[in-house]
């Protein structure tokens, strides 16, 4: 039942349903029961209801989860729960006004991962990066980084499209290009 549950908890989450989300991926995450990978990909859904609830701490808390696993287990650092977790600690980083901190998390993700063939995680975390770049004043850099999401076809991932959009309006509306940031808005 261990895998029904999150697999539950994460259509609630992609959803926008996260009272039932955190519920699904918790009960996952609390059961001893539960087999390590998909405890795994639990805590890191879990962490993405935590953080768009902005309930940080906790937030915070199932990344450590995370973190323990893979200390424990290093080869765990390939999954794709490890690889999505490190944009989400990115975000949380960048929620908590760390720009820098995310940035240079971002990368390191980035290094880790570079072999690996995830389009759509390599065009989100291009995404993130252009956030925490320009965030930090690097814009030059987040423009690249934008170009490169842009390149994987960000847009035509159903999934992603939402996220894409919403950054660049709110790149724009940061760079006091309100006329760009409403159609990005709207699109």
């Amino acid at each position: 039942w261990h895998a029904i549950e999150s697999n539950a908890g994460h259509l609630h989450l992609i959803s926008g349903d996260f009272e039932a989300a955190g519920r699904s991926l918790g009960s996952v995450v609390e059961s001893a029961q539960s087999p390590l990978l998909t405890a795994l990909g639990a805590s890191e859904g879990l962490a993405r209801v935590y953080l768009a609830k902005n309930q940080l701490p906790e937030c915070d808390a199932a990344l450590k989860r995370i973190e323990s696993s893979v200390e424990a287990n290093p080869y765990l650092n390939a999954t794709y729960s490890v690889r999505w977790a490190g944009i989400t600690k990115g975000r949380l980083l960048l929620r908590r006004g760390e720009a820098g901190n995310a940035a240079a998390w971002l990368a390191k993700v980035e290094a880790a991962t570079k072999d690996v063939r995830d389009l759509p995680f390599s065009a989100l975390l291009h995404l993130t990066l252009a956030q925490a770049l320009h965030a930090s004043g690097q814009l030059p850099e987040s423009a690249r980084r934008i170009i490169a999401a842009s390149q994987l076809d960000i847009a035509g991932y159903r999934e992603l499209q939402g996220q894409y959009y919403f950054v660049l309006a709110n790149l724009c509306a940061a760079g006091g290009d309100p006329a760009s940031a409403s159609h990005y808005r709207d699109s």
